[in-house]
């Protein structure tokens, strides 16, 4: 079993002293997952393996920072509230929208400030410490001036040193 093995794979990680894990999912419709990765059966074994990641660090306490990231751009902006419940549903540490380089002056022109409200809104019942990365990444996902993965003031402090290869 796939996801057996891959869980296996984490656990031992996990075991060895892997503190932060990154795993992306663009979208909360299972068919459009696993047409985007083109494989049948990918968006199922993937939520397994995160509730697995989530399991080990909430219910072993292991010391295990999770994040997801989730590309945006033209396929998928119009259902980015929805992906968002969805990624928070599934409990990680925080979450990374990266807009498409190539999508990028699609998702400027379809900036909206009520969007952005709502988005924020859906952090309301969530600590102010929590989902940093994405609190800030909501702030710039219409930001013509944001580049790059400027994420070093927005982690963890924990697994800071983890994610400088990010700052780049």
């Amino acid at each position: 079993c796939w996801v057996c093995l891959v869980g296996w794979v984490y656990k031992q990680l996990i075991e060895k002293g892997l503190t932060e894990i990154r795993i992306s999912i663009d979208t909360h419709s299972e068919k459009e997952f696993d047409s985007i990765v083109n494989v049948r059966g990918a968006f199922q074994k993937v939520v397994q393996n995160i509730r697995l990641i989530t399991k080990l660090r909430d219910e072993f306490e292991k010391d295990i920072f999770l994040v997801i990231n989730a590309c945006v751009g033209e396929t998928n902006l119009d259902e980015i509230e929805q992906t968002l419940q969805f990624l928070i549903s599934l409990n990680p540490n925080d979450i990374k929208f990266l807009v498409i380089a190539q999508d990028k002056r699609f998702v400027l022109g379809k900036r909206d400030e009520k969007l952005i409200a709502r988005l924020k809104q859906a952090l309301k019942e969530h600590p102010q410490d929590q989902f940093v990365l994405l609190r800030e990444k909501i702030k710039r996902l219409f930001d013509p001036n944001a580049t790059g993965l400027q994420d070093q003031n927005t982690h963890h402090p924990k697994h800071t040193q983890h994610t400088k290869h990010t700052q780049h």
